[in-house]
């Protein structure tokens, strides 16, 4: 038996079948749930000598968002840490 299909705004999905909605996650249809795991790293970066002032920052044309490192902290990041 295939199992049930998934509905996700409209579009049918077989039982196994894996799809992906958005470029930010990955997702596969099982027996009429629908179950999905992110593409982009959520890790956490930590100050460090060499990167200080870390922060993710969207790079246009692409999907996930990248760490950048400043030398210097941003002002509404500072403002917020002082909060």
């Amino acid at each position: 038996q295939e199992g049930q299909t998934c509905d996700l705004g409209g579009v049918i999905y077989r039982s196994g079948e894996t799809f992906q909605p958005s470029c930010k996650h990955q997702c596969v249809c099982m027996n009429g749930e629908i179950g999905c795991v992110p593409t982009c790293a959520s890790n956490i970066r930590l100050p460090s000598p060499d990167c200080p002032y870390p922060r993710r920052v969207q790079i246009p044309g692409k999907c996930c968002e990248e760490w950048v490192c400043d030398q210097i902290p941003q002002e509404d990041t500072f403002q917020s840490a002082m909060a």
